[in-house]
This record gives structure tokens, sequence and C-alpha cells, in this order.
């Protein structure tokens, strides 16, 4: 597997975290790469995400240790307190559940795309969806912060790291005011 080809976390990662039923391996690796990509890569910037994915695999490297700790979690100090990260892993997951869960009852077929539906089963109104997505969305979000700080405390071990501030990878967006 080439370096921008590994992925962080597996489905059994997945399913430690958040309990799904009949996921497979090669639906769901789509949505991790994608989630790696787009969501992962610009919080950490391009200069340390892509040294992860180097060293991750790499049982040789000084650097695994650190990584590991960066994927699965670790506890650090700040000031007198002690606090936990839970790690990359955790944000990847709901990441890639909220990038999966929208596309997952629709399929791509040699005749066009289809969504599978039984007479057993009732199709989930988009709202729902929606609101499923948005809180896994947020949860990754709540995690941004021990995330940053994290890097921030782990500074010597972490020399790529910049603040998303500071980061070579630009998040476009727009601003709406009123005239």
């Amino acid at each position: 597997m080439a370096q921008s080809d590994s992925l962080l976390i597996t489905l059994d990662d997945i399913k430690k975290i958040r309990p799904t039923a009949q996921l497979d391996n090669e639906r769901v690796e789509p949505y991790i790469s994608n989630a790696q990509m787009f969501d992962i890569r610009p919080l950490l910037g391009d200069p340390l995400y892509y040294d992860m994915l180097k060293k991750f695999d790499d049982n040789d490297s000084a650097d695994k240790e650190k990584y590991e700790k960066l994927l699965v979690g670790d506890d650090y100090t700040k000031g007198t307190d002690i606090y936990r990260f839970d790690g990359l892993k955790t944000i990847l997951v709901y990441h890639t559940l909220a990038r999966f869960i929208p596309e997952n009852p629709f399929h791509i077929t040699r005749f066009g795309f289809v969504m599978k539906n039984t007479d057993q089963s009732t199709p989930v109104p988009t709202a729902e969806i929606t609101r499923v997505v948005n809180i896994l969305k947020s949860n990754a979000t709540g995690l941004y912060f021990r995330l940053e700080e994290y890097l921030d405390i782990k500074k010597s071990d972490f020399p790529l790291w910049k603040p998303a501030n500071q980061t070579t990878t630009k998040r476009s967006g727009f601003k709406i005011s009123k005239l």
C-alpha cells in the first residue's frame, strides 16, 4: 500500500468506538480514506500528516511510538492537571461514519444509482440521517480542542505541528454580512 493509501483505522476500530452492524471493509475503506484526506489532513497540516503516514507502518522508525500515542490516545499534563487525549482514531471514526451514513443506502450498479429496500425495511427520513451525521461531526469537532492542546504541549515530539491558522492547508468559505 502506498504511503498516501495507508489507512489509519480499520473496521474493527470503528466497531470499538461506535458499534455498528453489517459493515464490511470493502464498503467502508473509501470513506476512511476520504475522512483522512479531507478531515484529518487539514487538522494536522500536510507536513505532520504525511510524516505520520510515512512512519505509521515503519517498525524501525524512532517516531513510531509518538505517532501511535497520537493515534490511540495519551495522557498529558497541563500545569498541575492531567488530561486524556482520546486519539486521532476516535476523531477519524466519527468523520468516517459522518461520510459513510448518508451514502450507505445508495449503490451504483451497471443499471444506475439505486437504493436497496426490502419488504421488512423502511427508509430513514433525510432529516433523521442529517441529524445523525451532525451528531457525529459534532463529536469529532468536540475532540479538536484536545488534539490541538495535546500537540501544542507535545510540540517537542511533533515539531511539524502548526496550529490550524498556521498550516499550509487553507479552508475555503464565505462570510455573509448585512449591508
